[in-house]
Order: C-alpha cells, then structure tokens, then sequence
C-alpha cells in the first residue's frame, strides 16, 4: 500500500483544469505553499475532511519545477504531501519531470486526463506515449475524460477516490461540533 497518492489532471491550456479543482473545493484553488496543506471537504456536511496540497496552474505553464513548489527552501529533511492535486499540462508536465517527480517519490497516481479539454477542438492523439507511460507504473489509474462535457461527474469520481484511499490508511478527519 502507498502512502502517498497524486491526483492529477491533465490537458492543454485551457482544458479544464483548474475548473476541476474549483469545483471539488467549491471554491477558487490557489497553490498551496509549503507547509499549507489545504481542508478538502469530502461531504456535503463538511464534517469530513482530508490535508491536501493543490498545485493549480500546472508547472509547465507556470515555467516551474514541482520541487520548487513542493519544497521552496530546498530542506534537507522535508516530508512530501501525504495527497498532491496536480494540474498538469499536455505533454510536457504529463511525461516530463512533474510526473516523473511523482513517480520516483513512490505516488499512486490517479490521473484524468482531458481529452478533448475544454477549448480544443477535437480529440487529439497520444503522440507523447503518455498512456503507455503512466499505465506501467505500479499503482496507476489512468481516466480520459471529455472536457467539454460537465464536470460534476469526473469531479465526484475524484472526490470519491480520494475518500476511499484516505479511508484505508486513517486520513480522513472529522470535525465535531462544539458543545458550550
């Protein structure tokens, strides 16, 4: 069993990335910084939750190396996010040092991929070898997901694995209410 578990979402400029994550969270998605895990809310009831560290605005985009965002101060002795949500862009952080950095780190990967995204024009191919890539990587789920249809499924279906991942190593926190 890993102990660490990256979601990713994957596409062009404009595919929907970022609306994913603002949709999981409600909320516009800024990227956390180190040692800011964010609240991701797995209910309705917000009563459940699990840390996450979001990177919105893939590295690639943003001319940035995941270990500058991940680790900024180059510690020596720094723990990696337990969960990473993870833009990325097509195929340069898909198959480039964002996902390898994932992988040597020992993540499960569960990655969409936004295929077409929103703003292509039509579904394009796998020139990168990205499929293969990710699919022979040990404890990898690899989803294409059209971009321009609504997001409220793809946007469950991540929410719904995080809590059952979460769930089997103890992350997931409760919030209890307060008696005065």
């Amino acid at each position: 069993m890993t102990d660490r578990l990256l979601v990713g979402v994957v596409g062009h400029s404009n595919a929907g990335k970022s609306s994913t994550w603002e949709d999981l969270f409600g909320a516009t998605v800024k990227t956390s910084h180190y040692g800011n895990e964010r609240r991701l809310y797995l209910s309705k009831n917000q009563k459940d939750w699990v840390n996450v560290f979001p990177i919105n605005g893939s590295p690639g985009e943003r001319g940035k190396d995941v270990k500058e965002i991940l680790n900024p101060k180059s510690l020596i002795n720094f723990e990696n996010p337990r969960i990473v949500l993870c833009s990325m862009e097509y195929p340069n952080d898909a198959v480039g040092a964002t996902i390898q950095y994932f992988i040597e780190h020992k993540y499960e990967l569960f990655i969409h991929w936004l295929n077409p995204g929103y703003k292509d024009p039509e579904e394009y191919d796998d020139l990168s070898g990205f499929i293969p890539y990710i699919l022979k990587q040990h404890n990898s789920l690899l989803g294409i997901r059209d971009g321009k249809t609504d997001r409220t499924s793809r946007v469950n279906e991540i929410r719904n694995f995080i809590r059952g991942w979460a769930s089997a190593r103890g992350l997931i926190n409760t919030d209890k209410p307060i008696c005065v």
